[in-house]
């Protein structure tokens, strides 16, 4: 499934993120596409398609892609811990990848990074959640 989520201000598209869901065995990849500063209401339209994901009952291994993305605010900082909160909660596990150097600072210095889960690659991602049960 491939989403497209645009902020319009004055009839323009100001930002816009792309969110595209896959499945790859029993594990549910997202790729997002962030490449500027994104409103809050385009931000909480990605935040409930993850939901939507996850509240679906058949997602228990997540990847969250960044390959794609350039910058990450504050909203979307909340939503993915919120996610991750979620996850746990159905026993369920999400890991980030492709962080770029610049976006691992943010994780770093909001201390994130003790909390959420990271892998360079997919494929290394995989690897991770096929060792879980």
């Amino acid at each position: 499934m491939a989403y497209r989520y645009a902020a319009n201000i004055e009839g323009e598209v100001m930002d816009y993120c792309d969110v595209n869901i896959s499945q790859l065995s029993d594990a549910t990849i997202v790729n997002l596409c962030i490449h500027q500063k994104m409103e809050g209401l385009t931000i909480e339209q990605v935040g409930e398609a993850l939901e939507q994901v996850i509240n679906t009952g058949q997602c228990r291994k997540l990847i969250i892609d960044f390959k794609n993305v350039e910058f990450i605010t504050s909203h979307l900082l909340r939503i993915l811990t919120s996610l991750h909160r979620h996850m746990e909660e159905i026993g369920g596990k999400m890991i980030l990848c492709h962080i770029n150097e610049q976006l691992m600072q943010v994780f770093a210095i909001t201390r994130l990074d003790q909390l959420l889960n990271f892998a360079d690659t997919q494929d290394e991602a995989l690897a991770t959640l096929r060792s879980v049960s």
